[in-house]
């Protein structure tokens, strides 16, 4: 193990400061794909590091819109249902997306 470093059991990671304000972006899409990831390109274009979707595209089988440059937090593990109705029920109502590398603490 020549040039591997070991951590104490428990020891965390230092991160890097931040040299600049939290950014956050909020929008309503209205369950509407396009603009679900359209909202995702834009925040990572434009370097945000929190982004809330309020009435986010969803399918069933516990599907929405994901982006390789946020990790996504929803507010419950499955939404998956064959009757709409109940469907309607489960399905978040907002997902946030967090900037992967942000060094934030989630």
């Amino acid at each position: 193990m020549l040039g591997h470093q070991t951590r104490p059991r428990g020891a965390c990671r230092t991160r890097k400061p931040r040299d600049r304000d939290l950014q956050v972006s909020w929008a309503n899409v209205r369950k509407n794909g396009p603009y679900h990831i359209t909202i995702l390109q834009n925040s990572f274009a434009e370097h945000i590091d929190v982004v809330c979707v309020q009435e986010p595209y969803t399918a069933t089988g516990t599907k929405t819109q994901n982006h390789p440059g946020f990790d996504c937090y929803a507010p419950t593990d499955s939404w998956e249902d064959p009757n709409p109705d109940k469907f309607k029920a489960i399905r978040p109502r907002v997902l946030t997306y967090v900037r992967k590398g942000a060094g934030l603490r989630i």
